[in-house]
């Protein structure tokens, strides 16, 4: 046998012409003809289902209302008093399951010539079977459904389902039967209306049990068409059939719901709202309470009777199919059986062992290839830890990651002053006193173009190796985004959404950014996080410039910025720093503090001061302060002096 051609064209040429050729045709023309043959039973099974439950549930009210008739041709017979009365509910709702309350109601007077409302009324309860009096200036039952369209109609009624918070505190539908007394003249007077309370707790338990298939159910309406059971809870009492039909933009729903209400039967295809897949439905009217029930069957849950007819067919197709298959299976553990050789040697060398022992293949295949390739990897990997043994034992120690960091940082922050010795409108100066545990400071400053100057502290919040290069990345970001022609608000926003994407570390950065027009000496800025830069006057008075309350980037990629637009004077002074100063320690774990920043500022003469003197001064007061206790993060301060515009400069 020629076992040149790959493991997946062999599987494919015997799966596919097998699986297609033997089985597809057989079973698609089965299917197809089987198909309407069950389509022709469907209608009457499903009508013999819906009937069945229909009667079952009309037995049980036809129950009700003879109940219901006796008690009122009892109370036509008979004398009786309130005791009786009593017996006779509770009697009613004890031996009768079905039966959730039942209630007297007199018209008024005609009980007692002193009581206006008499109403007795028992039902069901967790607590047992209650009473309640129902006959009071709260509950006027002469204008409730059960009572009034009784007395109207004169004749027995079903009410549409309500909830009763009076009585029952239930979903319930009452049937009503007015009772007589002849009066003195002898005339038939109805005085009063007897009712029986079905729980629709009691009915949704009828209707649930009728099960089609998985996902097929029933459904009941009343005779307006309001859900009175449902699978979704959430339409019961609160939808018809006809506002679902508006809201789902279904009018063939409406059009089901008028024959519905009707009185009629009908058998219909359809997609309902709650199973979204095609479905039949049969409805079937009760005529008691003149309502409706609807049975639906989903279409591909009814057809999958279909395939237990197919199932001798299939067993027969399959077993030419499984000649081919062993076949198959015979030639696939020839070729697969290395393999899984070839597999667990694999894990063997992933686990570290290089000197497992790779099996023997015999062909000249694909599978030889693999082993040759895995048998190469394995003297590579020798090769390689050899090597790395070596070097280990050999190679110096690495420099230490903290020193590359701090070169990187190093190599960003400028360093040559005066920083642009051909412009006269402003001095600056800035300095960093690198910690041995490297930080994330940084500072910059660049012109934007011939009048305006761009000016940046911040700070990340981390150390090492990856905070010098987020803060490298950072510094790339801002000299970019501070280039183009955006406002200031669209330059840090855009800065931020850079400095989110594959944040993996969710490194944040505070930052003070601002563009000073050397012109006029506007200078616009954002401060992120950032601690407040000083304003010093030439008064010699100093404060924070205004804190935005904006969020550090990097953390919310939507974050939205304010700036602060304020006007410099001639020789006024802006001193930015980051918290590697204010939280400067000393041997007795004191911070140097804003406190003291703003005391050494007081003790310098500003008067004629360089920013490069100022800088060194405060570096210089920080240092003291920390003496011989060693520093834990950078000391970063950047010094900027606006001397007046070009113009008073040339």
């Amino acid at each position: 046998m020629n076992f040149n051609k790959g493991i997946k064209n062999r599987l494919l040429i015997y799966i596919i012409s097998s699986t297609f050729i033997v089985i597809g045709l057989i079973i698609f023309h089965n299917l197809y003809i089987s198909s309407k043959f069950l389509l022709k039973n469907v209608k009457q099974n499903a009508q013999n289902i819906t009937i069945s439950s229909v009667n079952k549930i009309e037995s049980i009210l036809q129950s009700v209302e003879k109940i219901n008739q006796t008690q009122a041709l009892y109370l036509e017979t008979f004398n009786y008093d309130e005791n009786d009365l009593k017996a006779l509910l509770y009697n009613i709702v004890k031996n009768n399951k079905e039966v959730y309350g039942s209630c007297i109601a007199f018209e008024p007077y005609c009980f007692t010539k002193s009581e206006k409302y008499i109403s007795f009324y028992y039902h069901k309860s967790p607590q047992g079977i209650q009473f309640k009096n129902l006959g009071n200036e709260n509950y006027n039952y002469f204008i409730w459904d059960w009572y009034q369209i009784t007395k109207i109609k004169n004749e027995p009624y079903w009410t549409e389902p309500y909830f009763d918070r009076n009585a029952g505190n239930v979903i319930m539908s009452t049937y009503s039967v007015p009772f007589y007394k002849k009066d003195a003249a002898g005339h038939r007077k109805m005085i009063g209306i007897v009712t029986i309370d079905v729980s629709l707790e009691w009915l949704n338990e009828i209707v649930d049990s009728i099960k089609f298939y998985k996902t097929g159910y029933a459904f009941l309406i009343s005779q307006t068409g309001t859900f009175i059971t449902h699978p979704n809870k959430d339409f019961i009492m609160n939808q018809t059939i006809f506002s679902l039909a508006e809201e789902t933009n279904k009018p063939f729903l409406a059009r089901i719901g008028k024959e519905m209400i009707n009185g009629k039967n009908g058998f219909e295809k359809i997609k309902p709202v709650t199973i979204k897949k095609e479905s039949w439905l049969y409805f079937e009217p009760l005529p008691s309470v003149h309502w409706s029930l609807g049975v639906i069957v989903p279409e591909d849950e009814l057809y999958a009777d279909l395939y237990g007819l197919l199932i001798s067919l299939i067993l027969i197709s399959f077993t030419g199919l499984l000649l081919l298959i062993l076949i198959i299976v015979t030639v696939a553990r020839n070729i697969t059986n290395p393999i899984k050789q070839l597999a667990k040697a694999t894990i063997e060398i992933g686990n570290g062992n290089f000197n497992v022992q790779l099996p023997e293949i015999k062909t000249d295949d694909e599978i030889s290839q693999l082993k040759h390739s895995i048998k190469g990897m394995l003297n590579d990997l020798k090769m390689y830890l050899k090597k790395f043994e070596e070097q280990t034992i050999n190679k110096e120690k690495m420099l230490n990651e903290l020193k590359i960091a701090h070169d990187i940082q190093v190599s960003f922050i400028p360093r040559n002053y005066p920083a642009f010795p051909e412009i006269k409108s402003f001095d600056i100066h800035g300095q960093i006193e690198s910690a041995k545990e490297v930080g994330g400071d940084l500072f910059d400053y660049f012109m934007i173009d011939k009048n305006k100057l761009c000016v940046t502290i911040c700070d990340v919040s981390s150390f090492g190796m990856p905070a010098s290069l987020f803060m490298a990345f950072a510094r790339t970001v801002i000299r970019a985004k501070a280039q183009k022609a955006l406002s200031l608000k669209e330059i840090v926003s855009e800065i931020n959404r850079d400095l989110c994407i594959d944040n993996e570390k969710i490194f944040s950065l505070t930052l003070f950014l601002c563009i000073i027009d050397l012109n006029c000496g506007k200078i616009e800025y954002c401060n992120a996080d950032h601690l407040p830069p000083m304003l010093i006057a030439q008064s010699k008075k100093v404060k924070y410039l205004e804190n935005q309350e904006n969020e550090a980037l990097g953390l919310n990629y939507d974050s939205v910025f304010k700036t602060t637009t304020i006007k410099l004077n001639p020789n006024d002074l802006i001193v930015l720093y980051t918290d590697g100063v204010t939280e400067a320690l000393n041997e007795d774990a004191d911070f140097y503090s804003i406190e003291r920043l703003l005391l050494a500022l007081d003790c310098v003469n500003t008067r004629d001061v360089t920013a490069k003197y100022l800088t060194e001064i405060l570096i210089g007061d920080v240092k003291k302060f920390v003496d011989k206790n060693e520093q834990s993060d950078d000391i970063t301060i950047l010094t900027l002096m606006y001397k007046g515009s070009n113009a008073e400069n040339l």
